[in-house]
C-alpha cells in the first residue's frame, strides 16, 4: 500500500513521526512516500480563519513550552533524540524547496532526514549556509537552489505539493493519506498503522 506522508521540514512532530515510517513500511508493507512542504503555507491556506500559531496568546496544546515538554516524551518514548529547533533567517518554504531540487525520490528523502537529524538531533542551527551546505551532500547545486527560492521548477513541483495536500484534505502536519483516508499527527501513528496492518491482512 503506498501512503503519501506530508511532512514540514521544522516541524518537531514531523521529524518525530518520520522517525517511525521505515519501521512501520517494513513490519505492514506499506510504501511511504516523502513529499516536503511548507506546513506554515499548508495552514494558512487550508485555515481562513487564521494559523493557531499566528495568535499572539498561545494558548493549550499551542504553547511552546508544552510543546517541547511533549516532543521530549515522544522522543523518549521513540527513543530518538530531540533538541528544539533553531532555524535562523531562512526564507518561507526554503527547507522544502530545497527538497524538492532532487529529482530523485530516494535522494530527496535522505536528504529530508539530513535536515531533520541536523535540526532535531543534532541541533545545529540552521541558516542559508547550513542548509546549502547539507542539500549540496545529496546533490543540489547552489544555483538551482538559489532559483528556487523565486521560482522554477522545484517552486513548481512544491506549489503542487501544496495543492495535492489540500485535496487529500491535509490541514496540518505530518499528515498521512491512504486509501482516501486521512491520518493526522504523530500521535495518529498507531491508528495509521493498525489500519495498514488491517489492510495488509486483507490482500
Amino acid at each position: 500500500m503506498r501512503v503519501r506522508a506530508y511532512l514540514g521540514l521544522g516541524s518537531r512532530y514531523s521529524y518525530l513521526a518520520s522517525t517511525q515510517l521505515d519501521r512501520i513500511a517494513k513490519s505492514c508493507g506499506a510504501d511511504f512516500e516523502w513529499i516536503p512542504i511548507n506546513s506554515v503555507e499548508l495552514i494558512r491556506r487550508a485555515r481562513p480563519d487564521g494559523s493557531p500559531f499566528e495568535n499572539p496568546i498561545l494558548a493549550g496544546q499551542y504553547r511552546p513550552a508544552f510543546r517541547t515538554e511533549d516532543a521530549v516524551r515522544w522522543a523518549a518514548h521513540y527513543g530518538v533524540a530531540f533538541q528544539e529547533p533553531r532555524i535562523s533567517s531562512l526564507p518561507p518554504g526554503a527547507l522544502a524547496l530545497a527538497c524538492w531540487c532532487q529529482s530523485d525520490p530516494e535522494l530527496r528523502r535522505e536528504l529530508i532526514v539530513a535536515i531533520y537529524n541536523a535540526v532535531f538531533a543534532d541541533g545545529i542551527e540552521l541558516d542559508m549556509s547550513v542548509l546549502e551546505t547539507i542539500a549540496g551532500c545529496f546533490g543540489v547545486g547552489g544555483a538551482e537552489f538559489a532559483e528556487a527560492l523565486h521560482g522554477g521548477p522545484a517552486c513548481l513541483l512544491h506549489e503542487q505539493a501544496i495543492g495535492d495536500a489540500l485535496g487529500d484534505g491535509a490541514f496540518g502536519v505530518p499528515s498521512f493519506f491512504v486509501d482516501g483516508a486521512l491520518f493526522w499527527g504523530n500521535d495518529r501513528l498507531t491508528l495509521l498503522e493498525d489500519y495498514l496492518r488491517r489492510a495488509s491482512n486483507e490482500l
